[in-house]
């Protein structure tokens, strides 16, 4: 099961006399792809939520916020997978990306059945945040 979540990072960087990395513009937007997969799920569940944050900030269900960062610097995603269910389990993870055009960084969240017959089976998924830059603005 796949599902595409887009997520778009306005960022602005302001020259003040601070060294800029990207010294010919000053803001760039870029939107974050999501990526789930799954690698393996042995009778834990069919269907999932994914919860992602960044910077403990909540994403809307339009999968989308906005974050003012340096182009140069890093932003951490939780990571929350709920297996939907009477009792549903859950899995955690983090991923650390680059407001870099063209970065890609994966992570595996693995959530264990915790009830029921077929409690310590375990599914796998594979997350992958993908950067790509939608425009510069100077």
């Amino acid at each position: 099961m796949k599902r595409v979540v887009i997520v778009i990072i306005c960022l602005a960087l302001v020259i003040l006399g601070i060294y800029s990395c990207q010294s010919n513009y000053t803001h760039e937007v870029f939107k974050v792809v999501i990526t789930e997969s799954f690698v393996s799920n042995d009778s834990v569940g069919n269907e999932w939520d994914f919860i992602y944050k960044c910077d403990g900030v909540s994403v809307t269900e339009e999968r989308r916020w906005t974050v003012e960062r340096d182009a140069c610097q890093r932003i951490k995603i939780d990571i929350t997978a709920m297996e939907r269910d009477t009792y549903s389990d859950y899995g955690y993870g983090e991923i650390v990306i680059q407001l870099k055009n063209g970065f890609q960084n994966s992570t595996v969240v693995t959530v264990t059945e915790n009830m029921g017959r077929y409690s310590g089976n375990k599914a796998t998924i594979k997350i992958t945040c993908k950067v790509v830059r939608v425009k510069k603005k100077r």
